[in-house]
């Protein structure tokens, strides 16, 4: 499946309409699987560039997809591991840097997958020992 990127100067996140329908499918449990292959499948590519925008997209889809999604990378999460160890040829100019910028994506896209968030009804609130 080939996903229509805004282009190569871009940042790695896809254009406004293409983030809405992934987020849409990720809440489909359906879809889910599909986007999922598609993604972890692009992980596996050579490319620097290739990776990096494809976690990018997996830590949007992370903070704004369906809760299904978080759990099933919860249990494959061993192509998103590699990445924590890319070395990619160096690049004419950057060298290393896009290399540094996979590893360092991969470590957010891994903290972000086991995140928990603690909401306000959940947290005990201290009672005051001294009522009058």
């Amino acid at each position: 499946m080939a996903w229509p990127w805004s282009g190569p100067s871009d940042d790695g996140v896809p254009r406004r309409f293409v983030q809405e329908e992934l987020k849409k499918l990720t809440h489909d449990p359906s879809a889910c699987g599909t986007v999922e292959d598609a993604l972890l499948s692009r992980l596996e590519k050579r490319s620097a560039n290739v990776r990096l925008k494809t976690l990018r997209v997996i830590k949007m889809l992370l903070s704004a997809g369906g809760p299904q999604f978080k759990r099933d990378l919860q249990r494959r999460l061993p192509p998103i591991r590699e990445c924590l160890h890319f070395r990619g040829d160096p690049h004419p100019t950057m060298g290393d840097l896009p290399s540094k910028m996979v590893r360092e994506c991969a470590q957010e896209v891994i903290n972000a997958i086991f995140e928990t968030e603690v909401t306000p009804a959940l947290v005990p609130v201290p009672r005051s020992s001294a009522r009058r």
